[in-house]
């Protein structure tokens, strides 16, 4: 009856094409070894006590062709019944077997939004890998997506923001840039972007430009490193917002229309080297906070109506290069 069982099981296996470790081939077999014994101590009890009333009952001529019969008759019909009833159970294994896969191809293709506890993670490989993939699939979604679509949206204020600035020039600039249009910024001209798609360079130089300088949100661009926005009809005053570019190295705003004070907020630009506001409109007087740009090499203030007196902070520029302040009223 085992090997019975062995050749059912092979038989299961190479039909089914499911390959299993060896320890639960030893645990299949050893199952189906003791339900077929099981199945034959039944049975054979069953008979021996069928042959036993009917031997009381039946003359004693009989006994003989009842006893070899009835033990042919139940042995065959022991092994036929044993080995259909493993047949099923094996073929019912292999059912839920494939219905049970085919619940976990379901479940890793779409994980159900559930929680599973270290408690039910330890029950089972399968719960462990399914919440693992959970994890997977879920964490990013609520970290590292969150995290994504955070520095989506920072970026998506840049366009938005020079978009801004487009609209409050005049109609002659605006038709300069033209291709400030849509999405793709890095594409724009005037604009150079990083690996990260972040505005890295703004060179609008001899553009022609009409209008201010108070529409451009400075703050929009923290990764901004370059502007030269000179040799243009730019107005108005030097917004406060200047200072928050924490990476500028460069900026050029000369040959432009600009008046009013240099901000105060010009000292927090640890990071510029050269800074370029000669032939402008420019008054009042130098602000000592520009004493702070340790990293200037270039200071080029000349041909503007700067008045007072030279703030003494400028010798502590210990990377300044040159200096140039004359046609001033200092």
């Amino acid at each position: 009856m085992i090997v019975l069982a062995q050749r059912l099981i092979s038989r299961w296996r190479v039909n089914s094409g499911v390959s299993t470790v060896d320890r639960c081939n030893i645990q299949w077999r050893t199952w189906a070894a003791r339900f077929i014994q099981a199945a034959w101590r039944r049975y054979s009890k069953r008979k021996i006590m069928e042959q036993r009333r009917k031997e009381e009952e039946e003359a004693e001529g009989s006994d003989g062709y009842l006893s070899n019969s009835g033990g042919g008759s139940y042995s065959l019909g022991a092994s036929f019944l044993a080995s259909k009833f493993a047949a099923n159970a094996l073929c019912g294994i292999h059912r839920n077997q494939n219905a049970k896969s085919a619940k976990e191809l379901v479940k890793l293709q779409k994980p159900p939004e559930s929680d599973f506890s270290a408690e039910d993670a330890g029950r089972s490989c399968g719960l462990v890998f399914l919440s693992s993939y959970q994890q997977l699939d879920v964490g990013p979604e609520t970290n590292t997506n969150g995290t994504f679509r955070e520095e989506a949206s920072t970026r998506q204020k840049e366009p938005n923001a020079l978009l801004k600035w487009k609209g409050s020039l005049d109609n002659q600039s605006q038709s300069s840039l033209s291709s400030w249009d849509g999405n793709g910024h890095c594409n724009w001209t005037g604009i150079i972007c990083d690996k990260s798609r972040r505005v890295h360079q703004l060179n609008l130089s001899r553009f022609g430009l009409k209008g201010k300088l108070h529409g451009f949100s400075f703050s929009s661009f923290p990764k901004l490193n370059v502007i030269d926005l000179s040799s243009n009809y730019l107005r108005g005053t030097i917004p406060s917002g200047v200072g928050n570019l924490s990476r500028l190295t460069y900026l050029d705003l000369s040959s432009n229309n600009l008046s009013g004070y240099i901000p105060f907020e010009i000292g927090k630009l640890r990071s510029i080297s050269e800074l370029y506001l000669e032939s402008n409109i420019l008054t009042g007087s130098i602000p000592p906070s520009i004493g702070n740009l340790t990293d200037l090499s270039f200071l080029y203030l000349h041909k503007n109506k700067l008045s007072g007196s030279i703030p003494q902070q400028i010798g502590m520029l210990k990377s300044l290069y040159k200096l140039v302040l004359s046609d001033n009223n200092l």
